[in-house]
């Protein structure tokens, strides 16, 4: 399929990228850029700028893999963070360098689903997000009704649902959620923006 990814910075200038075009780069690169033109891009940020300095962050948060594995962009990133940083900042600061927790998440539910999807500890940090719901299925099925095109928090529920032996044994309060959130699926179908069936079949497997 051919792809979409549209750079709209010229990459020979060095002129200063304002708000609006930083906005339509991010707009425009949903799979992130490369990280030579991420490297570029933040050469020509404005100086002193935390609202560019954000859509940079997230331009970054669009990478296939988290957290950063390059030593160098992780140095950068992490010499931006001091008392004086703004929260959001840090939050995807500690995001993009695997610092982040759901604690510190907790408070962005694009954040929140981003950390899962990358998480090493699914099962451990999911059963931590809803303990911070209190284990409420309508909570949880509020990331569904409103989740993202690509279905991002589905994919986290069916890394999920994939563990149900583990869950079952080591995680009750999750189980009895999941068990009740299967339920409400089934009865709101066609409420999501995609079809949960599958999700269903995973967890009712004998």
């Amino acid at each position: 399929m051919k792809s979409t990814k549209k750079v709209i910075f010229d990459s020979s200038g060095l002129e200063i990228i304002n708000y609006d075009s930083l906005k339509c780069i991010e707009l425009q690169n949903q799979n992130g850029l490369t990280p030579a033109e991420e490297s570029l891009l933040l050469k020509k940020l404005p100086p002193n700028s935390n609202e560019c300095f954000l859509i940079y962050l997230n331009i970054l948060l669009k990478r296939q893999k988290l957290p950063i594995l390059c030593q160098k962009a992780r140095q950068m990133l992490e010499s931006k963070v001091n008392t004086a940083t703004p929260s959001p900042i840090r939050r995807r600061i500690e995001l993009l360098t695997g610092k982040s927790t759901i604690t510190t998440v907790f408070e962005e539910d694009d954040l929140l689903v981003l950390h899962l999807s990358h998480s090493d500890q699914i099962l451990v940090d999911f059963d931590k997000f809803a303990e911070f719901t209190n284990y409420r299925d309508d909570l949880v099925l509020d990331f569904m009704l409103y989740d993202c095109e690509n279905a991002k928090f589905l994919q986290v529920m069916l890394k999920i649902v994939k563990q149900k032996c583990v869950i079952q044994v080591e995680y009750p309060e999750l189980n009895q959620l999941i068990e009740s959130l299967v339920l409400t699926l089934k009865k709101c179908k066609n409420s999501l923006i995609y079809d949960p069936q599958v999700l269903i079949n995973y967890w009712e497997r004998k």
